[in-house]
C-alpha cells in the first residue's frame, strides 16, 4: 500500500521544513506539489513548459504547460500526442500516490487528497472580553506565533462570524459556524488537515469534530 500523500507536505519531506504563514499554501496543494514533483518540478505560472498545482474548491488542481499554452492542442498530431502522454503519465502516477481522480479534464488534473483519520492540527477556542462582544481567541497547538480572534455578529436579519488573524488580517469564513470558521483560519495558515477544534470555554472543555 502506498504511503498517505499528506506525508508527503510533513516536515521532514520537504527540502524546507513547513512553517505556518497568512496565505500560506494549502496542506493539499503541498501535497500535490510534492508528489508531483517526483515527476518534474514544479514551475512558475508564467513558464512555457511544465505543470503548477493551485487550489480548487474540491480539492487540487494540476495544469499542465506545453509550449506557453495552458490547453491541449486543438489538432491532432505530434504536439497533442505529446500533450495526452504527459496527462496519462501526470493521472497514473497521482493514482499510484494514493490520490482520487476527481474530474479529468483535457487540460486539467483535478484530484482529491485524502483527509487522515487522525487530527494534523489542534485549535484551541478561548473566550476573551466581556461576554456581550461575543469574541474567542483562536491558537494552534505547537504554532505559539500565530493565531487569530473570531467574533460572532448578530443582526435582526443575520448572524455570522467574522476571523481575523494575529497580525489583524480579515480572513474569509463564509456561512461557517464557530469550528467552520476556525478551520478556514487553519487552512489560511497552511496548516495540515484534519483539524481537532477543542473550545475551552466550554464547561467540559467538549472537542468539536475535525475536519
Amino acid at each position: 500500500m502506498p504511503p498517505h500523500p499528506a506525508a508527503a507536505e510533513t516536515p521532514g519531506a520537504e527540502a524546507a521544513p513547513f512553517r505556518p504563514a497568512p496565505g500560506a499554501k494549502p496542506w493539499d496543494v503541498r501535497a500535490v506539489e510534492a508528489i508531483m514533483a517526483e515527476r518534474a518540478p514544479a514551475v512558475p505560472h508564467e513558464a512555457a513548459d511544465g505543470w503548477h498545482a493551485v487550489p480548487w474548491d474540491q480539492g487540487v488542481a494540476v495544469q499542465r504547460i506545453m509550449g506557453g499554452h495552458y490547453l491541449r492542442p486543438s489538432r491532432a498530431g505530434r504536439a497533442r500526442d505529446e500533450w495526452d502522454e504527459l496527462i496519462r503519465g501526470d493521472r497514473e502516477h497521482l493514482r499510484a500516490r494514493g490520490l482520487q481522480i476527481v474530474n479529468p479534464g483535457s487540460s486539467q488534473t483535478y484530484v482529491r487528497v485524502p483527509v487522515p483519520s487522525e487530527p494534523q492540527s489542534v485549535a484551541r477556542l478561548r473566550r476573551v472580553g466581556s461576554p456581550e462582544e461575543f469574541r474567542r481567541s483562536v491558537s494552534f497547538d505547537g504554532w505559539p506565533e500565530i493565531g487569530g480572534t473570531l467574533r460572532f455578529l448578530a443582526t435582526h436579519a443575520s448572524a455570522r462570524y467574522e476571523a481575523a488573524d494575529h497580525a489583524g488580517g480579515a480572513v474569509w469564513v463564509g456561512d461557517s459556524d464557530a469550528a467552520g470558521a476556525v478551520k478556514c483560519l487553519a487552512r489560511h495558515y497552511g496548516l495540515p488537515f484534519p483539524v481537532a477544534v477543542v473550545d475551552e470555554g466550554a464547561r467540559d472543555r467538549s472537542s468539536l469534530p475535525a475536519s
